[in-house]
């Protein structure tokens, strides 16, 4: 009889209230049913909700879309730079770009963005935005191709772009693409006197027919623009692309979409960053010497900004909701238990 001495509902018999087995046994499980659903209603209390939703990107100038229309300015136009160079209506963001080429040296490599490259690049963006170095045994691993690092060139820096499309890249500097492609016509006029099969190829032959032993063979540590979102997948992060055709030249092009993101965490400020999501394809050596193409082997990127904007925010439920999820829990479990005893 010591387990009835839990029976929380008491029978009356003759004016007195009695405890039984089968009460004992009706009231532990409703403590137990009871403790499990409040530690469940705490985990749910304490869990975090996701929420996604799509609007239209809004220039910071403007507080919200309707003072966007009421301007009757088109939102491309709020993006120029000022007579300084410096942008009018929109911060810049800062590009990280970390890149190693294992089979190129620095000497024959060189950036661009937005068709200044060389000497003009660095008076866009600084002397000492981005530095050409060899690589290192970490990135050489990374790479995991047989070579040295005096063979090969790292490129690494960042700059700032304005939030408008444009493109970058690295590329084999121009002065060595133009002998790289003298030796190559002049090696496909020899293969046209010999009545070659590749006589009309300007890059059959490999290396040896280009003059140096040029491979655009890559690896892209990381392209970030700004904050990159740490809740989706990177594209642009440890990617390695490995040229395998007989010349080892052509042209990695990414086009690049950037989706505006606003991220807001349960009780902190909201972070603006940006969703990545690219397309890729490789462009052959013959195919540019067909189309005259001015675009010199290597990697580009090209980037867009989407006019949609992502607004991710952390939520939960209010703490009243809680609270009264909770009596309601607790009183439910013995109003019933308590109307099954009764029998």
């Amino acid at each position: 009889m010591r387990y009835a001495g839990y029976d929380l509902f008491q029978k009356q018999v003759d004016g007195l209230r009695t405890k039984t087995i089968t009460g004992a046994i009706i009231s532990i499980i409703a403590a137990s049913v009871t403790f499990v659903l409040f530690l469940s209603q705490v985990y749910l209390y304490f869990k975090f909700n996701v929420s996604d939703h799509l609007t239209i990107a809004v220039p910071t100038r403007f507080r919200s879309l309707e003072a966007l229309i009421a301007s009757r300015a088109h939102p491309s136009l709020l993006l120029n730079l000022d007579g300084r160079g410096k942008f009018r209506n929109a911060s810049p963001i800062i590009l990280q770009l970390h890149v190693t080429f294992p089979h190129i040296k620095c000497q024959d490599l060189d950036i661009f963005h937005n068709g200044a490259s060389g000497e003009d690049f660095r008076m866009m963006h600084g002397k000492n935005a981005v530095t050409f170095r060899a690589p290192n045994r970490e990135e050489l691993l990374k790479v995991a191709l047989d070579t040295k690092a005096e063979d090969g060139c790292t490129i690494q820096g960042k700059f700032a772009v304005p939030k408008v499309s444009g493109s970058f890249g690295v590329s084999v500097a121009r002065s060595s693409w133009q002998t790289i492609l003298m030796n190559a016509m002049f090696h496909m006029t020899q293969r046209h006197e010999k009545h070659d099969k590749k006589a009309y190829d300007p890059f059959a032959g490999g290396p040896s027919q280009t003059g140096k032993s040029f491979n655009v063979t890559h690896y892209i540590h990381t392209v970030d623009f700004g904050n990159t979102a740490v809740f989706s997948h990177h594209p642009l992060r440890d990617v390695r692309e490995v040229v395998s055709n007989e010349s080892g030249l052509g042209v990695a092009s990414i086009s690049i979409k950037l989706i505006p993101t606003k991220y807001k965490r349960f009780w902190r400020k909201v972070k603006n960053m940006f969703q990545i999501s690219v397309s890729r394809h490789f462009i052959n050596p013959s195919t540019l010497a067909s189309r005259s193409s001015s675009t010199l082997p290597g990697i580009t990127f090209m980037y867009d900004f989407t006019p949609l904007e992502v607004r991710r925010a952390e939520e939960r439920e209010g703490f009243l909701s809680f609270l009264a999820n909770l009596i309601s829990i607790v009183g439910g479990v013995f109003v019933t238990v308590r109307l099954v005893g009764s029998f």
